[in-house]
């Protein structure tokens, strides 16, 4: 990622990568809450691994502010 080169994922390793399973990927995917897959050859279809390592990086980011404000809002 930080090389600049791009690198495709394929579902298992998705799956693996975030811990969702294929039926949260593909309905977060239809809400536009999840990086779109990319057809890349007729039966080939890949995440770009950039997108999905953003994607964490964000629910991380929004889960800790939710956290966050919750606490804050309790005290």
């Amino acid at each position: 990622m930080a090389d600049g080169k791009l690198r495709f994922m394929r579902l298992p390793d998705v799956k693996e990568r975030t811990g969702l399973g294929r039926s949260q990927i593909y309905d977060l995917e239809k809400q536009g809450r999840f990086p779109r897959r990319n057809k890349i050859l007729s039966n080939t279809t890949v995440w770009l691994e950039e997108e999905v390592h953003a994607w964490m990086v964000q629910r991380i980011a929004h889960c800790r502010n939710q956290a966050l404000s919750n606490m804050e809002g309790g005290a």
